[in-house]
């Protein structure tokens, strides 16, 4: 008999929010060229095999996704619903600020880094019927980095941002830079990958901004990001795009 994990990382759960009626808050934005009429944005929940139903593009290719004022209690509700009917030795545990940015490096300050921290996960554009697959949302100002957040990080990267939601139990800060020694596959051939944090992170619904401001091309030309600034900010900028992949 297999072994069963020993826990459930809980990263987003997002399946459990309450979209009854429409948030005070919002993700909006505009899909370019859309002309696929009305569909919903569906996540699939990995733990209860559900497909729920989380925000939509218009027909002339409006989105918008609500955002849940009571995201973390309702998470936390169907956290324990679910673990009513988990295997027995089965844990329920929750991203906080520093498994979500977390560094071997002494040099990065916390405050308040136990604090529960979980993101939307990907949303895809689905038909009525689920037929059909529009692709996966992402907002990004270069396609290239859609490309790469599709693919899990694999394949190469370019220079932008990309931009994710994160609902915070309580305020906090990550300031500091991580640097750790990447070997790229080819003999010894390494560099070192740099991630700057600079997060203000309030309670509730937070926007952090992911921008790759520089590279590494490898011998055999894979293209890896070498270092990125990680920060929130307040708004989506202008130039934001918003993509299907």
């Amino acid at each position: 008999m297999k072994t069963l994990k020993n826990s459930i990382v809980v990263l987003f759960m997002s399946a459990f929010m309450s979209l009854g009626c429409m948030a005070q808050n919002a993700i909006q934005g505009n899909i370019e060229n859309w002309s696929n009429g009305e569909v919903p944005l569906i996540f699939n929940d990995y733990i209860s095999k559900a497909k729920i139903n989380m925000g939509s593009i218009s027909s002339n290719g409006e989105m918008i996704i609500p955002l849940d004022d009571d995201y973390l209690s309702n998470l936390k509700d169907a956290a324990l619903k679910a673990k009513e009917t988990a295997p027995e030795g089965w844990k329920m545990k929750f991203n906080t600020v520093e498994s979500v940015f977390g560094c071997g490096d002494e040099g990065i300050i916390y405050e308040n880094a136990s604090i529960i921290f979980t993101g939307l996960p990907d949303l895809e554009a689905l038909n009525d019927d689920e037929s059909t697959s529009y692709g996966y949302i992402y907002c990004t100002n270069n396609t290239e980095l859609s490309t790469w957040l599709f693919n899990y990080g694999q394949g190469n990267i370019a220079k932008g941002y990309y931009l994710r939601w994160f609902y915070a139990e309580d305020n906090a800060s990550v300031k500091g830079t991580c640097d750790m020694p990447t070997y790229t596959g080819n003999a010894d051939e390494n560099y070192v990958d740099t991630t700057v944090y600079n997060l203000e992170i309030k309670k509730g619904w937070n926007i952090i901004k992911y921008a790759i401001t520089e590279t590494f091309i490898s011998q055999e030309g894979k293209i890896s990001p070498s270092k990125t600034e990680i920060t929130t900010i307040d708004e989506v900028p202008i130039d934001a795009l918003w993509l299907l992949l």
